[in-house]
């Protein structure tokens, strides 16, 4: 008779998985996300080490930003354990500040996907005008 070994960490993955399916993430796996702000722009960096650029995909409006691609896992003999996560991801994440509608601009660097969006201007300028008669 066989029995299978429980294993705690195997659990803990699952539970992982689907609360970042909770969080925003609809795919196999989520990649970790991080907005900041600038004087001038809002700033979403999203860790994507090994991501196939050809399968990016990308898109916002004014409230949500979508990001959708994959990654393969690379082999390089037999499998022992794998615990980087492979396959397709889809992020939506909601745009936490007013930004200008056609600003966004995307670029891949060190494993990281960095999209810019400029900040909409909430200033009003008050221009001089003539007394009403």
């Amino acid at each position: 008779m066989d029995l299978d070994t429980w294993k705690p960490i195997n659990q803990l993955s699952k539970i992982r998985e689907r609360i970042e399916k909770l969080a925003g993430g609809t795919g196999i796996w989520t990649p970790a996300a991080d907005w900041f702000e600038s004087d001038d722009d809002l700033i979403l960096v999203l860790d994507a080490p090994g991501i196939d650029m050809g399968t990016l995909e990308i898109a916002h409006d004014a409230e949500l930003v979508s990001i959708r691609g994959g990654r393969e896992n690379q082999t390089y003999g037999v499998s022992v354990k794998l615990e980087r996560p492979s396959g397709v991801f889809e992020r939506e994440l909601e745009i936490p500040l007013a930004v200008q509608s056609d600003s966004a601009v995307a670029q891949y660097r060190v494993g990281q996907l960095e999209i810019r969006f400029a900040k909409l201007s909430r200033t009003i300028t008050i221009e001089p005008g003539t007394p009403h008669e």
